[in-house]
């Protein structure tokens, strides 16, 4: 009986844990604070038998993970040991008391006159120094014993840390092995509490690097560990070093000189980054500053600035990033320069920011698909303290609202997006728009939130809290923010649940394209299509390869046999997997190559896969007009159960459903049934992908002249979106134009700027 720790490592560091009691007896459970990748659990009873407890950890971009584990709690003369587990380099703090009864010192006093102590057993993996400290308002004495127990030689006592103290500390490297410490009392019979901390450091010789392992390697001279929670500012020094350049920002014989900050956030966090040239540097510095992600020079540019700051100064406000490492590099915008700085960072973790309002039953990451509507209740505000008898109330003085919704990539906020839910009237809007649309509504501390989006994508949401109650605020002041991330798959995919949370075919992913034998319809007999042979269309109102080879299927050396899947002939096949991110478009399809060509069209993909059989349609006919007019050329755009080539009725043209589809391109069987087909040069595919006419029914052709821009103007590149006027008959700028294929206007076919 008593206390037992468990310890337990998870990645990455910002993972939040919690444990719940399972089954058996009565105990206390404790889970170290959500910080570093070392954490412990820890069981407390003084009933004897066992216990099971499960620990469940989740991060908002990995998978949750649990595990059970059980402890077992023996009599009390047993119980006279707390098991502190394995220790890396950790600090761990126990209290404890020295009671009369059967937890007597083995290292001094008789039974007649006792001396009560604790044991603390551990487990040290690898080498470390270890430093044990005892404290108390009795005169302590400690030990410190090779093995488990009590019969161990005895590596380290002390009663007195010096002349002034009745504390006492053992401070020796040890090797790697089984240890125990015992705490007791200088003089027998002594009652009363006791503060136990052990610490386990590198051995000497080696130093914790940025990771939390102990190596003799220094970590660069231009690297340095962040203190995060000071906002004073940093000075440092650009000079010509071969170890501390720019990986980020290299050209042809240029050098840009750099100095790194590493830093971990355990728990979401907001942040804002000000690198200013020193005061006295002459000329002034100008700078560039670059957030990267993991530790090190290495990791990708989350975000980068040059003079956002004043001057030439850069600065990178209102960051929000979720848990896990990071490295700000600091450097300059002209090669070569060498000069002084200072650095200052602010820091607040999502729980500081959330003030005094608390959110219960939103997940930190959400999953959904393209067009479907996610539904999420969830409650807010102070959950009080019940009454004996009654259950705990929320409390809500405030009231919720999106405060930004954005991508994950991009890393700062986004306070202003179209507020309203599709509808009628601006449906247009939600297609086009680049993020999700997030609704909220409330009732007395009990919200629903809503989450629809046209587009595939990781996005952060964060939630506002404000009141109008000046005694909690200030007059319609935000009190709090609360974030969670949405992932958003594709219409043509399935999202798993489970093990590993993800979407069927990732955003850089393929589709899995299968056959089965006529006579077997077993997951084990169906062929795949090799991965090498499947490309994924980039998003867009357009998609062409360009010139692009005519796969080889007669040589031994081809590296992947890309042929018509099923087909006895051998034909040469590429296969191309495209998304109609509408509920109905028009979509063209043409194939252009010296070869006689053939197309087939197949779809739609469901769960991530799709069978060769689902032949939608197909054509060989030669249609003219695409590159060149030579009958070799293949089409789909209509059809084919017209009843003539010239019917140009609606119902010819070719129009899918959101979703996910594959196009082969191929060319046509030979005459001879047993012939087998060998093919040489190019070949050009393109996927054209339109609302239908109906769909922009009054809309007009806008001249560059009849667009009033603000006084931003219309720009290329990011920008905070566009919309339409309630006619759809004129653009709308509302901050600037985003001229990007991933989200095109889809009624600005006849735009003419």
């Amino acid at each position: 009986m008593g206390s037992i720790i468990d310890w337990f490592d998870i990645t990455p560091s910002g993972t939040t844990c919690s444990a719940q009691h399972i089954s058996g007896i009565p105990a206390g459970i404790t889970l170290s604070d959500n910080t570093g990748t070392r954490r412990s659990l820890q069981a407390t009873t003084t009933t004897t038998g066992s216990l099971r407890i499960r620990v469940v950890c989740g991060n908002p971009n990995y998978d949750a993970v649990s595990q059970t584990v059980t402890f077992t709690a023996v009599s009390a003369v047993q119980g006279c040991a707390v098991l502190l587990g394995s220790l890396g380099v950790d600090t761990v703090t126990q209290t404890g008391q020295w009671s009369t009864g059967t937890c007597r010192s083995s290292q001094r006093g008789s039974e007649q006159s006792p001396h009560y102590a604790k044991r603390y057993e551990f487990t040290l993996d690898s080498a470390a120094n270890v430093t044990v400290d005892l404290t108390s308002t009795q005169d302590a004495y400690l030990y410190l014993l090779s093995g488990h127990g009590t019969s161990g030689t005895v590596s380290g006592e002390n009663d007195d840390v010096d002349t002034t103290s009745d504390d006492s500390r053992v401070s020796v490297e040890l090797a790697a092995g089984d240890y125990t410490i015992e705490a007791t009392t200088n003089a027998a019979n002594v009652t009363g509490g006791f503060t136990l901390t052990v610490n386990a450091n590198c051995p000497t010789g080696q130093t914790r690097q940025t990771d939390g392992t102990c190596s003799t390697a220094s970590p660069p001279e231009c690297e340095t560990a962040l203190d995060i929670t000071s906002e004073d500012p940093l000075s440092g020094e650009l000079t010509a070093n071969g170890d501390c350049e720019s990986q980020q920002r290299t050209a042809s014989s240029r050098t840009y000189h750099a100095k790194r900050y590493t830093f971990t956030f355990e728990a979401p966090s907001w942040m804002t980054i000000d690198l200013k040239s020193a005061a006295n540097q002459m000329p002034a510095l100008d700078t560039y500053l670059l957030l990267l992600s993991g530790h090190g020079a290495g990791g990708g540019i989350l975000e980068r600035d040059d003079d956002g700051g004043a001057n030439t100064d850069s600065r990178l406000p209102n960051l929000f990033l979720p848990a896990g490492d990071y490295t700000i590099e600091v450097t300059s915008y002209h090669a070569n320069t060498e000069g002084s700085f200072n650095l200052t960072v602010q820091t607040q973790s999502q729980t500081e920011a959330a003030g005094p309002v608390e959110v219960a039953g939103i997940p930190q990451s959400i999953w959904t698909s393209v067009g479907g509507s996610l539904e999420l209740p969830f409650t807010f505000g102070h959950l009080s303290e019940p009454a004996p008898g009654e259950d705990p109330v929320w409390s809500a003085p405030w009231d919720p609202y999106v405060y930004s919704v954005a991508s994950v990539d991009e890393r700062t906020v986004v306070p202003t997006y179209p507020p309203e839910p599709p509808r009628a009237a601006n449906w247009l809007n939600f297609w086009i728009q680049p993020y999700p649309y997030v609704t909220v509504s409330h009732v007395e501390g009990s919200g629903r939130i809503s989450v629809r989006s046209a587009r595939t994508g990781d996005f952060r949401v964060v939630l506002g809290f404000r009141s109008d109650d000046p005694t909690l605020s200030g007059v319609d002041a935000t009190v709090g923010l609360y974030a969670f991330f949405v992932r958003v798959c594709s219409a043509g995919q399935l999202v798993k649940v489970g093990a590993s949370t993800s979407c069927a075919v990732d955003a850089s992913g393929v589709p899995t394209i299968y056959k089965n034998p006529p006579s077997d319809s077993s997951d084990e007999s169906r062929k795949t299509v090799p991965v090498a042979c499947v490309e994924r269309a980039s998003a867009g109102r357009w998609f062409t390869t360009g010139d692009r080879q005519w796969p080889d299927t007669t040589s031994a050396s081809a590296p992947e046999n890309c042929s018509l899947l099923g087909d006895t002939n051998n034909r040469p096949a590429r296969y191309f997997a495209f998304e109609v991110p509408f509920e109905r478009a028009e979509v063209t399809i043409r194939l252009a190559s010296e070869q006689d060509t053939h197309l087939i069209l197949l779809g739609p993909v469901q769960n991530g896969e799709v069978s060769i059989d689902s032949e939608l349609d197909s054509n060989n006919d030669g249609y003219a007009g695409y590159e060149n007019s030579d009958s070799t050329n293949s089409r789909i755009d209509r059809w084919d159960n017209c009843e003539s080539d010239d019917d140009d009725s609606d119902g010819c043209d070719l129009r899918l459903s959101r979703g996910m589809y594959v196009v082969v391109a191929t060319v046509p069987a030979p005459e001879l049934p047993t012939a087998t087909v060998s093919v040489s040069g190019d070949f050009t595919l393109n996927i054209k992908i339109l609302l239908p006419p109906e769909f922009c029914a009054g809309s007009t052709s806008t001249s560059t002249s009849s667009i009033h821009a603000s006084s931003s103007g219309i720009v290329g590149g990011v920008g905070g979106g566009f919309g339409f006027n309630g006619s759809v008959g004129a653009l709308v700028n509302t901050t600037k134009l985003k001229l990007k294929e991933a989200a095109w206007p889809t009624c600005l076919l006849n735009l003419k700027v």
